[in-house]
């Protein structure tokens, strides 16, 4: 690949296998673009990869996390049912912290007429009524975010999925900004041992790379703990 006006697209992206160094890119005969570890710590030899088969090796870490449409279709039909039960669980526990609430205010207003009545001291209603608010404010947060997770959840697993199902087309049909893009997607990690690439996937693109998928959402289904909100 020739030489053109522009940073090198992988720079920072992949580390060396051997020593941990970060591998750069440089120019051969001021031709083509070549990656190598930079051997910082001087304990590495390293070899060199021209910038189009570093790119082959790249595009398959890529492919590794393609599902097919019928997997795809598969996997929504699992990520709608699951969604049912996520929400159901979300809806439940909105109505727990809105019972708490409830539960705050109507303490609140019997402090507030015992105050009237003269039953408690202002000291003593401006300290509890002050901690119920904060209650009441604590709770309310918790709600927000129930509901924001029960929006997510389902557009947030069904554009990943899209995107397993598109990766590699996308990866072939894009300029380099948006193939480094899609790798910082999709990889936590990379890492170059002078022949092979390897990946560490984020997730959920390390089930797919992995071949998890199905055993994934069998555990969305109850079998997996909950996070608390």
């Amino acid at each position: 690949m020739k030489v053109s006006s522009r940073s090198f697209a992988y720079a920072g992206l992949i580390k060396c296998e051997h020593c941990g160094c970060s591998v750069t890119a440089g120019t051969h005969k001021k031709k083509y673009i070549y990656y190598r570890c930079t051997a910082s710590r001087g304990d590495c030899k390293p070899r060199l990869i021209r910038e189009d088969r570093l790119e082959e090796l790249l595009g398959e870490l890529v492919r590794a996390v393609y599902i097919d449409a019928d997997t795809a279709e598969w996997a929504i039909a699992a990520l709608k049912e699951s969604h049912t039960d996520e929400r159901e669980y979300h809806s439940a526990q909105i109505a727990k912290l809105q019972g708490e609430i409830t539960k705050l205010q109507t303490r609140l207003d019997s402090a507030y007429e015992d105050r009237v009545d003269g039953k408690i001291g202002d000291d003593y209603w401006e300290r509890m009524s002050g901690k119920w608010r904060l209650q009441q404010m604590e709770l309310r947060a918790s709600i927000d975010r129930h509901e924001q997770a029960n929006e997510v959840y389902f557009g947030s697993g069904l554009s990943l999925l899209r995107l397993a199902e598109r990766a590699h087309d996308l990866w072939l049909s894009q300029p380099q900004t948006e193939r480094r893009k899609l790798l910082d997607l999709l990889l936590l990690n990379c890492t170059f041992d002078g022949e092979r690439l390897r990946g560490t996937y984020r997730k959920p693109f390390c089930w797919l790379a992995e071949g998890q998928l199905s055993s994934i959402w069998r555990g969305r289904r109850g079998l997996n703990p909950r996070p608390p909100a």
